[in-house]
């Protein structure tokens, strides 16, 4: 496989970054033995590597890329300036993927790829098919004042092909710079807006297919056929759907300093760890998912226990009244 695989790694002893990064990078060359790795640190980071991080780590890293910073300079940033920077710090053709990745298969297919950049759709749909789509919009035209061309698509950064080309180059130095005006704004910091607002500017983006970037908390869609499966960080109340929503499997790696047989098999089989009874919901439905009012119930359910019976009472009881009345 000529195409890198390229990770950014930010990571200190008080979390767990590196360790999804191993279990990634595990993953990637169970499937992909041939594959060129480049990891792409701050300076604190590569050092911790070089100097404490489990030899059986060290022995599938790849490459390290070190990138100085000031002491002040917080994780979170450190991280969001090395991932719109990459162009400029790694040659090449690059495949970027985010630590909390999981790859089940072969990924030599992306050599074949032609295009600069490519991408997945957040969510697994166009902006236009997003029930929260006004949100999306609203936010990043605060931010940016910008306006939002009909055409523009929200695409998912956390898996990015990218060729070495001019127009790479140029959109990857039009992102950082985007980025950097935003970090500063309140809930600043974050990669995604500034792809959009990218985006929108130069488009030049290839939708690519979801199985390069399966995201199941969102979408089911992929993942019987995906290639690379999207654990988020983020756990969206989610975190016994499956234990890659949480972080037991990567303590015990941290904790270990390995990767047990255990641990091997559910990563290899990430797929298939979904606990049951779960289910899938479509549209009407995660509009309500997503409310203040379910927000609301689901808190009541976790700490308010007896206030959710009244207020489910009560429920059950308007229902039963509005069906008699039909």
């Amino acid at each position: 496989m000529k195409t890198k695989i390229v990770y950014v790694l930010v990571s200190s002893d008080d979390d767990i970054y590196l360790e999804q990064t191993w279990a990634s990078i595990f993953s990637l060359r169970h499937f992909n033995q041939d594959v060129n790795v480049v990891e792409v640190c701050d300076d604190r980071t590569a050092k911790r590597i070089n100097d404490r991080s489990p030899e059986e780590f060290r022995r599938i890293a790849g490459e390290i890329v070190s990138v100085p910073f000031e002491e002040c300079v917080s994780n979170r940033e450190r991280s969001r300036w090395l991932k719109t920077n990459l162009r400029s710090l790694v040659n090449g053709d690059f495949l970027f993927l985010d630590t909390d990745t999981i790859i089940t298969g072969s990924l030599a297919e992306v050599d074949s790829f032609e295009f600069d950049l490519g991408m997945v759709y957040d969510w697994h749909c166009r902006l236009k098919d997003r029930p929260n789509r006004m949100g999306i919009i609203k936010r990043v035209t605060n931010l940016f004042d910008v306006n939002i061309k009909a055409e523009t698509d929200y695409f998912n950064s956390g898996v990015i092909y990218c060729k070495d080309s001019e127009f790479s180059v140029l959109f990857y130095n039009r992102w950082h710079n985007h980025w950097n005006e935003s970090k500063n704004m309140p809930r600043g910091i974050q990669d995604q807006q500034s792809l959009m607002v990218t985006v929108n500017e130069l488009g030049g983006v290839n939708a690519i297919s979801g199985d390069y970037n399966c995201q199941p908390i969102v979408s089911m869609r992929f993942l019987a056929t995906a290639k690379i499966v999207h654990f988020f960080n983020t756990k969206w109340d989610s975190h016994d759907l499956s234990p890659f929503y949480g972080k037991e499997i990567y303590l015990r790696i941290k904790n270990a300093g390995t990767i047990t047989e255990e641990d091997k098999k559910q990563i290899m089989n990430c797929r298939s760890t979904f606990v049951a009874p779960s289910m899938s919901i479509c549209e009407e439905d995660i509009q309500i998912w997503r409310s203040p009012a379910f927000k609301l119930l689901r808190k009541l359910f976790n700490h308010h226990h007896l206030i959710y019976k009244v207020v489910n009472k009560i429920s059950k009881g308007f229902v039963k009244i509005k069906k008699n009345a039909f």
